[in-house]
């Protein structure tokens, strides 16, 4: 809202049009061996990264920031449907 004269130069005029490669950033999550590693909550650990890879929380991350930008600011990792 600062800076409205702001363009994309790189890849086209959204972020869903560009596709080079070297601007991804993606993100994964991988629960920690706990026989590897004393102290670790397995369970916990488990329990987040189901929630983090179900349908409804990639739904919500798929759709972050849509409403304000027009565009969503995040893409979800696991396939939704």
């Amino acid at each position: 809202d600062k800076l409205p004269n702001l363009a994309v130069l790189v890849g086209g005029a959204t972020i869903d049009e560009n596709k080079d490669k070297a601007l991804l950033n993606p993100y994964g999550v991988i629960p920690v061996n706990p026989d590897k590693h004393a102290g670790i909550n397995a369970a916990l650990a488990e329990q987040f990264a189901a929630w983090i890879t179900s349908p409804e929380t990639q739904a919500k991350i798929g759709a972050y920031g849509k409403d304000k930008f027009g565009q969503p600011l995040f893409y979800a990792g696991v396939p939704t449907s």
